[in-house]
Parts: structure tokens; C-alpha cells; sequence
């Protein structure tokens, strides 16, 4: 399942990936971002991944490949 952390911008998954990922999609290091990104830290995983508009992610075997400028966020 893979969740945008903005509830108005929650989508359902596609079926692709086997597992929950949540992303912070177009992060520039907001303080709202940060924010959202630190509550569903708290909240609901232990990892989120924070894309910028020169990132991406590849997924493929449940293995995950960063690509450019992705920031990953743990608890």
C-alpha cells in the first residue's frame, strides 16, 4: 500500500508493491511537510520516503533503489 501523507492527496495503491510505503511526494524541507512527515513517523511507520521533483524510487522485489534526490526519514 503506498499512502501520500496529506490526507487530501491519499491515494489507494495500484497493487504493485507488496508492502506499506508511505511517500512525501515534491518535498522541498518544508515546515508543514516535516511536520506530516514527523506525525506518521509517530503514527503509523517507521520509515518514510521524501521525494523531490529530481527523485524517484524503483521497487522490484520488494527491494527499494533510490534514484536522485530522496530524503529517508526513520523513526
Amino acid at each position: 500500500m503506498v499512502n501520500i501523507l496529506f490526507s487530501k492527496y491519499n491515494f489507494d495503491d495500484i497493487g504493485l508493491i507488496d508492502q506499506t510505503f508511505y511517500v512525501e511526494v515534491h518535498f522541498e524541507n518544508s515546515d508543514v511537510q516535516n511536520q506530516s512527515i514527523e506525525k506518521v513517523l509517530r503514527e503509523k511507520t517507521d520509515k518514510v520516503y521524501a521525494i523531490t521533483n529530481n527523485g524517484g524510487i524503483i521497487v522490484e522485489d520488494g527491494k527499494v533503489q533510490t534514484l536522485g534526490e530522496v530524503e529517508i526519514f526513520k523513526r
